[in-house]
């Protein structure tokens, strides 16, 4: 499996903030996948962290494949 569909089938959102040192992820149900803009690596988020960098779902469908 694919680190694309890996991210894809995730099922929370892996954003997060830090807390006092602590990280506290968001942990909503996942909506789409995002590039991390310093790594490129994909990663699953929510409806409201899924913004700019989104990976096109034909690029998911096709890695199914």
């Amino acid at each position: 499996m694919t680190t694309l569909l890996r991210a894809a089938l995730y099922p929370n959102c892996t954003e997060g903030v830090s807390r006092k040192g602590r990280f506290q992820p968001c942990g909503s149900t996942t909506v789409a996948v995002r590039y991390d803009p310093d790594s490129g690596d994909p990663y699953p988020v929510c409806a409201h962290h899924a913004r700019a960098d989104m990976v096109p779902l034909l690029k998911i469908l096709e890695d199914m494949r």
